[in-house]
């Protein structure tokens, strides 16, 4: 280490002295000696032109906190060049083995992701999710791009430890420290090289790429590639392969790591019995998110408070279904007991069953009858589960709302629900444990779920995931119930008009809906319905097999309670059944059709909305006049028949966001008018 250098290690040391440490380092010969000890080397390259003066002894930060205390200044770019052949060494030593590893991953996710675009070979899909090795890593031990890793690596180790005194140079940041250590990396080719063989010799291989971060690496190129054939549908792009390359990304970055393998083997064609949702928001460089709910979630009602009971409609039969949820009475279970003969096409498969099996996840031996029994239990309650999500999901908003209008706030009926929290975290000073509850029921960042519950994008088949999300939406009502207590709001929700006071249903709807029971019109009195039914049924199992449990629900109560004053559970649960089974179903029918269902607003070069389409009638949703002639034919032209198509929609958006006052109507009657829809649909697939 020749004297130049050693002065400039001692003015840099000088630079980042602590306080305790005093305004200088008193002892130039100290100071070399305890260089020379430290066994610290630099870089090969020879620094240019720097000052030949020892420091002095005294020099304060203050006087001269950049610069040489004495001789010529160095320019600015020279002085970040002489910091970093300073320690170039120590920067080559510590940014060697992580741009080696990251040239590598990038290399491994090139090569996979060129045989995976755009044909998705679910075999390889499948390796990606597993993050297979043998799949995932193949590459060069020093690939081509390693120099220009290598340089980005450097600046991110420099930017870590760099003196003090090039805090306020520009040439230590961005670009410009970019282009030096380009430089520098150029000129060292040779110091380069053996430090790579000595990183490998140390290493015992010359293969250290980790094939997770090369599976992250290849979903953000899937990202970026279904982003580009989205927003290429406007332009005549092939929509059934970019639903399908959604819905794959979606599965893969948003979905159950439990079942996500089972959900990928049946994800052959992208339609809605494989996926029902895709990823809301596509951004470049960003992978889709799923917002979820954190920590212990146990049962909770402290949200139906009697403030809420007392104004929210229903607020009590939507308690009282989440208890019956919680103690695992479903009310299928009125009709179904648990203890039933197998149905006939089971019955032969399960009399091969030995008396005990391993029927249990956790692979406990149990009576079989026993394991069938609890299953059953558990599917009975999945329908009240999934009303109750729904129903707490437009409860929260609701009760937003009319919190809103209790303190004189502006909050049109039109805003979103991020909009809506947005415009109230601070008048009604919600907490942040509040607040980032409701982020989850309506983020705008990815899935949102008050939207997935109220429009079927979701699965109503996983279980453990619907009990997590039943027992967030209830935390949630929760919190935000105590923070509304706590501002004195809540106390006069009963005495407030309520904000939906003034809302209704149309009166030719009301009466529409209201005949639906009559004799030659109801569905009981249609000729040949029971093999309907079957038919019914047998397409919901087929299309949407997640879903058939609350289609085939919302008939069996309706069928029941029709004709009764029916407990107003049932109602909730035959209505909102069949409202999600209806949108789920049109979008099925509409794909196996070969119609479109997917929805792509770009509002910027590199983003865009994706949306599966809705109950509506704008362009491109189910209800748009196009799509229901081409389904329909001659019937789309009846009167009678868009009146009915009218009546469902009304019904839906109430139901949707809480405006249940409106109704007149008994529910089980529009329950009726909704299944006579399915069953009309369900008959669009034969002809």
């Amino acid at each position: 280490m020749n004297e130049e250098n050693i002065r400039i290690r001692a003015y840099f040391r000088w630079q980042n002295r602590r306080p305790e440490d005093g305004d200088a380092l008193t002892d130039w010969l100290a100071a070399e000696q305890e260089i020379l000890a430290e066994g610290q080397v630099v870089s090969p390259a020879e620094p240019e032109t720097v000052t030949n003066q020892a420091f002095p002894a005294t020099m304060t930060a203050a006087e001269n906190p950049v610069q040489p205390p004495v001789g010529k200044p160095i320019d600015r770019q020279q002085e970040v060049r002489n910091a970093v052949r300073m320690i170039w060494s120590e920067l080559l030593e510590i940014a060697v083995g992580s741009a080696l590893a990251a040239a590598q991953e990038k290399m491994c996710a090139d090569r996979f992701f060129a045989r995976l675009w755009p044909s998705m070979p679910l075999e390889l899909v499948l390796a990606l999710d597993r993050a297979d090795p043998s799949e995932l890593l193949s590459c060069d031990a020093v690939p081509a791009e390693f120099e220009e890793v290598l340089v980005r690596h450097l600046a991110e180790v420099f930017a870590a430890h760099q003196p003090k005194g090039l805090a306020t140079n520009p040439h230590a940041r961005e670009a410009k420290l970019i282009r030096i250590l380009s430089g520098d990396v150029e000129h060292n080719r040779d110091s380069i090289k053996r430090q790579v063989y000595q990183f490998f010799e140390r290493k015992g291989t010359d293969r250290i790429s980790d094939p997770r971060n090369v599976r992250a690496l290849v979903f953000q190129r899937l990202a970026d590639a279904s982003l580009d054939e989205c927003t290429a549908i406007a332009n005549g792009g092939n929509e059934a392969r970019a639903r399908w390359h959604l819905k794959l990304l979606t599965l893969l970055t948003t979905g159950d790591p439990a079942d996500r393998g089972s959900r990928i083997e049946q994800l052959r064609d992208g339609k809605t019995r494989s996926f029902p949702y895709v990823a809301r928001f596509l951004q470049r460089g960003t992978l889709p998110a799923a917002p979820r709910f954190k920590g212990d979630l146990t049962p909770n009602f402290e949200g139906f408070s009697p403030e809420i009971i007392a104004t929210f409609p229903d607020a009590a039969a939507i308690r009282d279904l989440y208890d019956g949820y919680v103690q695992h009475r479903g009310i299928l279970g009125h009709w179904l007991p648990v203890d039933r003969p197998p149905s006939a096409e089971i019955a032969e498969d399960f009399a091969k069953i030995p008396d005990f099996s391993t029927m249990s996840k956790g692979g406990i031996v149990l009576p079989t009858a026993a394991s069938l029994h609890a299953h059953r239990a558990a599917m009975h309650r999945i329908p009240d589960g999934v009303v109750c999500a729904f129903a707490l999901a437009v409860m929260i908003e609701w009760s937003m709302h009319q919190a809103a209008a209790v303190a004189g706030l502006q909050a049109p009926a039109s805003l979103r629900g991020h909009e809506l929290v947005a415009r109230l975290t601070e008048p009604l000073r919600l907490s942040h444990l509040t607040r980032a509850d409701l982020d989850v029921v309506f983020t705008r960042k990815g899935l949102n779920l008050r939207d997935a519950l109220v429009h079927g994008a979701f699965f109503a088949d996983q279980q453990h995931a619907l009990e997590r999300t039943l027992h967030g939406l209830a935390r949630t009502l929760a919190r935000l119930v105590t923070d509304l207590r706590t501002t004195g709001i809540l106390t006069k929700f009963p005495t407030t008009a309520t904000w939906d006071s003034s809302t209704s249903v149309d009166p030719k709807v009301d009466a529409l809906i209201s005949t639906q029971t009559q004799p030659g019109l109801s569905l009981l009195n249609v000729f040949g319905v029971e093999e309907g039914r079957k038919h019914v049924f047998e397409t919901l199992s087929r299309l949407m097999p997640d879903k058939a449990m609350l289609g085939k629900g919302s008939f069996l109560l309706w069928v029941d309670e029709r004709d009764k004053t029916a407990q107003r559970s049932h109602e909730l649960v035959a209505l909102i059944s069949s409202l999600i089974t209806l949108e789920e179903l049109f979008r099925a029918v509409c794909e196996e059709k070969g119609l479109p269902t997917l929805i792509i607003a770009s509002s910027a070069p590199d983003a865009a909305k994706c949306e599966l389409a809705i109950l509506d009638s704008q362009q491109g949703k189910l209800l748009e006049p196009k799509r229901l002639q081409m389904l329909f034919s001659g019937t789309a032209a009846d009167v009678g028949f868009r009146d009915s198509l009218d009546a469902i929609k009304q019904v839906r958006d109430r139901v949707a966001h809480g405006t249940w006052r409106a109704f007149r109507s008994p529910w089980m009657t529009a329950t009726e008018l909704v299944l006579k829809l399915a069953f009309a649909l369900c008959t669009v697939l034969d002809s």
